[in-house]
């Protein structure tokens, strides 16, 4: 059974995008009939153990930054390999960011494609994260939702119990409850995007470059102990 740590929520807000902020992202695909709703149980959203290459066959997603100079500002994602607990290795994703200066942020995106999400209203975000060297332990998330698309953000930071566990088996589930990040249960029949974001001025001075690692994405009703490797 995975040893499990819910994320402990900084702070949460909702606010309107505006538009025109950001880098540019790859357009919406044009719109098909609505999705079926996604049903009950453990959905994985993204395994990130298969390469870049083959997941954009299938999703739409990367990174963004400011408009800064890439000098100031940098972020890249990169194919990784980790070491499992048997002695066996796996792809993960690696983000790389560097955010020395105020104002400074970047991130990556995943489109969701307007999924409906209704049936996970008491669900968790999970993000399976990998032990690596020079990883940090806080980022932002953001869940973006339509009509309107309002941005539902935390800020999150692994503690030393997710930490001790990353170091016993190589990883650690962050769970965030998907009532806390967005507050109207209607708007999760279309989410729209989700966002994980490094930010100058929300971050301490050591923590203003490092990388994240992310095995996979997936939406969990609770303690189902599932373990993906």
């Amino acid at each position: 059974m995975v040893p499990r740590h819910i994320y402990k929520i900084i702070f949460v807000s909702a606010t309107c995008v505006v538009a025109g902020c950001g880098s540019p992202q790859d357009p919406d695909p044009t719109p098909t009939s609505p999705p079926a709703p996604i049903p009950p149980g453990s959905y994985t959203i993204i395994d990130l153990r298969q390469s870049i290459d083959i997941l954009r066959t299938k999703k739409q997603f990367g990174v963004f930054r400011n408009e800064e100079d890439p000098k100031i500002q940098w972020i890249e994602e990169a194919d990784t390999q980790v070491q499992l607990a048997d002695g066996k290795s796996t792809n993960a994703l690696k983000l790389h960011y560097e955010v020395p200066t105020s104002g400074t942020y970047n991130g990556w995106w995943m489109k969701l494609n307007d999924a409906d999400w209704s049936e996970h209203e008491n669900s968790n975000l999970v993000l399976r994260l990998r032990l690596g060297p020079g990883c940090t332990d806080v980022f932002k998330l953001e869940l973006k939702t339509n009509p309107g698309q309002m941005i539902h953000a935390a800020y999150v930071r692994i503690d030393d119990a997710q930490k001790a566990t990353m170091e016993e088996t190589g990883f650690c589930d962050v769970e965030v409850s998907i009532k806390d990040m967005v507050f109207d249960a209607a708007n999760l029949s279309k989410m729209h995007e989700l966002v994980i974001v490094f930010e100058n001025t929300r971050i301490e001075k050591d923590r203003q470059k490092g990388d994240l690692i992310i095995h996979s994405i997936r939406l969990s009703p609770g303690a189902d102990g599932a373990d993906e490797g």
